[in-house]
C-alpha cells in the first residue's frame, strides 16, 4: 500500500493505492566457446501475477579474442520492468516520486531492448574498456499530478507515454595488482 496526501486551503485529500503482486523468474544460459570466441546464449522467463502475464527475455553476448591483449565484444538483450516511477508535483516542482505497479490500464509494462558493442585492451595490470550502447524502451509513462497551476482545473493530472531512446559510450580505465586496485570511468 502507498498513499499520497495533498492539501487545498484547509482541507486534506488522501489518495491510497492498494496493489500487491508477485514476480516469478527463471534464468538459463548456455556457454559456447569455439576457438577464439566466448559466447553466451540465454533467456529469462518472467511470470507477473498481477496481469497473469508471461514474458520471455532473450539474451546473447559474445567476445572475440583478437589477440592476447585485445577482445572485441557485443551483446543484445530484452528486458521488462513491472513498476513505473510517477512524479508528484504539488506546485509544479518535481520533488516527490512514487513507484506504481504496472496494471495495463493506466501503467503499462515497460519493455526494452539493449544493444552493446565494444573493445577491451589488457596489458599487465592495466585494462581499457570501451563500450557503445543503445537502449530502446516502449511503454514509458510520464505522469505528473499538478495542483493549482494556471490554466488547469483545481486538480488535474498530466500524462504522456511513448518510446524512449538512450545511447552513449562508456570508457573504463582500470589498474589491478595483487594488493592494489583502482578504476576511473566516464
Amino acid at each position: 500500500d502507498y498513499s499520497l496526501e495533498y492539501q487545498e486551503n484547509e482541507e486534506t485529500f488522501p489518495e491510497t493505492f492498494n496493489n500487491g503482486t508477485g514476480l516469478i523468474s527463471f534464468y538459463a544460459d548456455y556457454n559456447w566457446n569455439p576457438q577464439k570466441w566466448i559466447t553466451n546464449f540465454g533467456f529469462r522467463f518472467n511470470y507477473y501475477d498481477l496481469l497473469q502475464r508471461v514474458d520471455l527475455e532473450p539474451r546473447i553476448s559474445f567476445q572475440y579474442l583478437w589477440n592476447s591483449d585485445i577482445k572485441l565484444k557485443g551483446a543484445l538483450s530484452q528486458h521488462h520492468q513491472y513498476v513505473n516511477q510517477i512524479t508528484v508535483s504539488p506546485f509544479g516542482n518535481s520533488d516527490q516520486f512514487y513507484w506504481i505497479l504496472a496494471d495495463d490500464d493506466n501503467t503499462p509494462v515497460l519493455a526494452s531492448w539493449h544493444w552493446m558493442a565494444g573493445m577491451e585492451w589488457q596489458d599487465g595490470p592495466w585494462t581499457i574498456d570501451l563500450e557503445a550502447y543503445r537502449k530502446r524502451s516502449s511503454g514509458v509513462v510520464e505522469s505528473e499530478f499538478v495542483f493549482f497551476q494556471e490554466g488547469l482545473d483545481d486538480e488535474e493530472g498530466l500524462e504522456s507515454s511513448g518510446t524512449n531512446y538512450s545511447r552513449g559510450i562508456d570508457l573504463l580505465l582500470k589498474y589491478k595488482e595483487e594488493k592494489l586496485g583502482a578504476w576511473l570511468s566516464y
